[in-house]
C-alpha cells in the first residue's frame, strides 16, 4: 500500500504548518488531526483570531503534487455600545435620544432591537412618538427617539 504525506501551508507567508503528523510552527494553536487508516487530514486552529483569516493549502505528496486551497474567514464578535452616560435623568414630557453603535460585525445588522426593562419596545403602540433610524455600514448606527416620556421612564439606567 502506498502512503502519501499530507502537509498544511499558510499561504500568506508560505509557512509550513504541518507535514504528516508533525507540526512545524511554534504557534501551539495549530495541530493536525489524523486517525490511522483515515483519508482525513484536518488542520485544527485553537482560539482562531481574525488575523488567522486567509488561504491555507493542503498538499498531498503524489506525483505530481496535489493541492487544495481553503479560505478561512474568522469574524470577530459584533459589539454594540450605547453612547453616553449609563444613567439618564429626564423631566416628564422630555424627548429621549439614544444612539447605539454596532462595530465588528461581518455584515451590517438588518435591524437594531431596543429593550426597556428587559422587554422589546413596541414601535407601533397606540402611544406613538417612538422613532427608529438606522444608518447601515461597516459601522452601523441606530437612533432611538422617544417623545413625551412618561413618569415610568423618567429615571432609568441605559437598559435600552
Amino acid at each position: 500500500m502506498i502512503y502519501y504525506i499530507v502537509s498544511w501551508i499558510r499561504q500568506r507567508d508560505l509557512h509550513i504548518l504541518t507535514v504528516g503528523r508533525y507540526t512545524y510552527t511554534t504557534d501551539q494553536r495549530y495541530q493536525v488531526i489524523h486517525s490511522q487508516g483515515s483519508k482525513d487530514w484536518i488542520l485544527k486552529i485553537k482560539y482562531a483570531q481574525a488575523r488567522d483569516s486567509g488561504n491555507y493549502e493542503c498538499q498531498v505528496s503524489t506525483k505530481p503534487v496535489k493541492t487544495y486551497v481553503v479560505y478561512l474567514n474568522v469574524y470577530t464578535a459584533a459589539r454594540a455600545e450605547i453612547i453616553g452616560s449609563p444613567d439618564m435623568h429626564l423631566d416628564v414630557g422630555s424627548t429621549i435620544n439614544l444612539t447605539c453603535i454596532v462595530t465588528h460585525s461581518s455584515q451590517p445588522p438588518d435591524y437594531i432591537e431596543w429593550f426597556y426593562n428587559n422587554e422589546a419596545l413596541e414601535y407601533n403602540s397606540p402611544r406613538g412618538g417612538i422613532t427608529l433610524l438606522t444608518e447601515r455600514g461597516k459601522t452601523t448606527t441606530g437612533y432611538l427617539l422617544i417623545q413625551d416620556i412618561g413618569e415610568s421612564m423618567r429615571s432609568t439606567e441605559s437598559s435600552f
